[in-house]
């Protein structure tokens, strides 16, 4: 059966409007039919500037399909479950109540019923949700580990355990992993395991394992899974993995080619029987378990690639103009999924911008009272602001793009390539170990013929690189950095 995930903000509530509120977000579940131990699943609350906030819990729609069972902080009354929440402390802590689902005595696969849960408190109104629960036949695999470490030195080997619970009703037969190992760690070579380079600097590896895998039953990975920290690796780095049912697993990513590399045999065994604390444990993540860690110390030198354009007053020359990564460490925002390096560009005095590539840059205007605006990048502009579509920028490797400048005037005041936007308000990154090249100039000069793209260092830079969509919100550049968010349990002193 497949995973369930949460995403918790993908149904806000739209309470009433008050100055405090109480929130509360638990997804559909799938369990497996009469014979399945059942599964957890976390009910997300949170409340601020409430009194007395609770979320109440009615099981009457789950009658003949499903039981539940709840923390020791609930109390309950007939039907219903009241839970007290807790009010947000500005953590960025999400706090979850873990609630344990059993297929009901008799209920038949296909069987679907309805949890009703209702937030409120002393100050706000009551607001009414809903979640369905469906009884289903055969396999559920369960990755129970989601570790994660400090940090981890270059050179260094990591492994990640890998335990799987089984909570469906049938057994299973052979299982398929899949490890996402980004762009930092080198995965160890396995036998029963395939590689592949995912496009963005990381490796996906594909194992598969024979076996009978019985329902209420934990298997852990002899061993663990292990990958080595890369000499380019900085900041953080992870390893995910996936566990699917063997023959019904769905199909590798499109577009790669799998490798086998040899090496040592991973193995399957039972592991210790299943405490009731773990599994009010399990997240609704189901058949994703994670690994990792948050910070490897290295640093990098991104540098910019100044250009010396060389013709005659009217000519037009096309220049190479970006940065370069110098290393040690690479560029990474695979998960993040921003634009992995950007730069301005500030015209040279001598000359006219007759071609911009539209895809990869904005031209940055002048609102007139200290702020700017970023539109779509047109011819003439004085100012502009490009990105790298990709998500890695490996060490040597360069993000250059194309501009057409026809010369104006000759021995004009220079422009410059810079690697952050200061007329957007863009700081330079403590993490970039060499300041110094953080700009190069845009000279224009006569003697005819164009000159080339070149970095501060004199050392030839890289191809081109387009493509790539730039985005425009409401008339400014809205950068994100993404954060996982932790986990905290509310539960009896017992663990439940």
């Amino acid at each position: 059966m497949a995973g369930t995930v949460i995403v918790l903000a993908a149904a806000a509530p739209a309470w009433a409007q008050q100055s405090g509120g109480v929130s509360a977000q638990i997804d559909d579940l799938v369990i497996g039919a009469v014979g399945a131990p059942g599964k957890a699943l976390p009910m997300y609350v949170g409340a601020w500037d409430a009194i007395n906030p609770k979320v109440a819990i009615d099981v009457s729609g789950l009658a003949g399909v499903a039981t539940v069972e709840f923390p020791d902080t609930c109390s309950t009354s007939g039907s219903t479950t009241t839970c007290p929440v807790p009010l947000d402390d500005d953590s960025g802590i999400a706090t979850y109540l873990p609630l344990h689902f059993r297929p009901a005595p008799g209920a038949a696969v296909g069987d679907k019923g309805t949890l009703t849960y209702t937030t409120s408190a002393d100050d706000v109104d009551p607001y009414e949700q809903q979640t369905t629960v469906t009884v289903a036949d055969g396999v559920d695999l369960v990755a129970l580990v989601h570790d994660e470490i400090d940090s981890a030195k270059i050179g260094e080997t990591i492994t990640t355990r890998v335990v799987t619970y089984n909570a469906g009703n049938r057994a299973g037969d052979g299982i398929r992993a899949l490890f996402f190992v980004s762009s930092g760690l080198t995965p160890a070579s396995y036998q029963d395991c395939v590689y592949a380079n995912d496009g963005s600097g990381g490796t996906i590896v594909a194992c598969e394992f024979d076996g009978v895998f019985e329902p209420d039953q934990k298997y852990e990975l002899t061993g663990g899974f292990q990958a080595t920290v890369r000499p380019h690796a900085m900041g953080f780095e992870s390893l995910d993995h996936t566990l699917e049912p063997l023959g019904i697993a769905s199909e590798l990513p499109d577009g790669l080619t799998f490798t086998s590399r040899g090496g040592k045999a991973l193995k399957w065994a039972p592991a210790k029987s299943m405490t009731n604390a773990e599994r009010v444990e399990i997240d609704n993540r189901d058949n994703w378990g994670s690994y990792y860690i948050n910070k490897v110390p290295n640093t990098f030198d991104v540098a910019a690639v100044g250009v010396a354009v060389k013709g005659t007053v009217g000519q037009i020359v096309p220049v190479r103009i970006g940065v370069k990564n110098n290393g040690p460490a690479a560029l990474d925002s695979t998960r993040s999924q921003e634009p992995v390096a950007s730069f301005a560009l500030t015209v040279p005095a001598g000359a006219k911008v007759v071609s911009v590539p539209r895809e990869t840059c904005e031209l940055i205007l002048d609102n007139g009272d200290g702020s700017v605006r970023p539109v779509p990048a047109e011819p003439g502009g004085d100012y502009y602001y490009c990105r790298d579509p990709r998500t890695f920028l490996g060490v040597g490797e360069s993000f250059l793009v194309e501009f057409g400048l026809k010369i104006t005037s000759l021995d004009a005041a220079a422009g410059e390539v810079s690697r952050f936007a200061t007329r957007m308000g863009e700081d330079p990154r403590k993490d970039d170990a060499n300041h110094a090249n953080d700009t190069a100039p845009v000279t224009v000069a006569g003697s005819g013929g164009a000159g080339g793209g070149l970095p501060v260092t004199g050392v030839q830079t890289g191809a081109i690189v387009g493509g790539g969509a730039v985005l425009l919100a409401a008339g400014a550049v809205l950068f994100v950095v993404s954060r996982r968010r932790r986990v905290v349990l509310v539960a009896g002193e017992d663990g439940r």
